[in-house]
């Protein structure tokens, strides 16, 4: 198998995780949040490990709400996209466009890393000199929250812990 369609299937098959963690948050029991309590309280955690003053907190609310506009964008489309791309395996046929919707799939996905990338960056923007110390920290809980990453995850039943 070349390395092209290696990495196709590896794309697919993370989209697929993707998706379905996804519909699990979205449908899931109780429709709880991932640890930390979702975005408001992530958002209250920032401004205060940060001691963002109130023009700060104006304009991290400002670029929160406008990540979070654009990921739901990208989330929706991303979905669609997924849809149409899996739509072949109900049918038994594939479209000619596969490869297509594949492209556009990783390239939302690219978008998203982006978008909150430049979130942070502007979060880093609108600090002062004191408060850069504790923005590592903010990063990495933000980073740890996006990739639903657990302190300690319990053992794989039939696997040694």
């Amino acid at each position: 198998m070349s390395q092209v369609n290696v990495l196709k299937i590896l794309v697919g098959i993370l989209i697929v995780m993707n998706a379905g963690l996804i519909i699990f948050f979205f449908n899931g029991p109780g429709r709880r949040m991932p640890p930390g309590g979702g975005p408001e309280n992530f958002r209250n955690i920032v401004i205060r490990e940060l001691q963002l003053d109130d023009r700060q907190q104006e304009d991290y609310l400002r670029s929160a709400r406008a990540h979070r506009e654009g990921m739901n964008r990208l989330e929706r489309d991303q979905a669609e996209l997924t849809r149409a791309y899996f739509d072949g395996l109900k049918s038994g046929t594939q479209s000619g466009d596969h490869d297509s919707l594949l492209a556009k799939i990783q390239a939302i996905e690219a978008s998203k890393v982006e978008l909150t990338y430049r979130h942070f960056d502007e979060l880093k923007a609108i600090c002062r000199e004191d408060q850069l110390g504790h923005f590592p920290r903010i990063l990495d809980r933000a980073l740890n929250l996006m990739l639903l990453k657990r302190r300690k995850a319990p053992p794989h039943p039939g696997r040694p812990g």
